[in-house]
């Protein structure tokens, strides 16, 4: 008997878990758009270089090196995902 009951219970389990409803997924694209670049400031490398030293002057300019491209890297990725199809 509690075979039969088992077996009952797993085909009523069986038959709800059939009628559940499919899960749709929907990708949805962001409308957005890469934000204007701002302008910045000119810097004189030589005024820069007698102010800070050799070492500081090459500190900072690959730290500016390493935001541009990073930045643009950036602006890549965010142009690539928005895009409209």
């Amino acid at each position: 008997m509690n075979r039969l009951k088992l077996i009952s219970v797993l085909l009523v389990a069986t038959a709800i878990s059939a009628c559940a409803s499919q899960t749709e997924i929907r990708y949805i694209q962001p409308e957005c758009a890469a934000p204007p670049q701002p302008s910045l400031p000119t810097v004189d490398a030589g005024l820069l270089w007698d102010n800070v030293g050799q070492e500081d002057y090459d500190a900072l300019m690959t730290r500016e090196k390493l935001l541009v491209d990073w930045a643009f890297e950036m602006r890549s990725m965010i142009s690539v995902l928005c895009k409209r199809p």
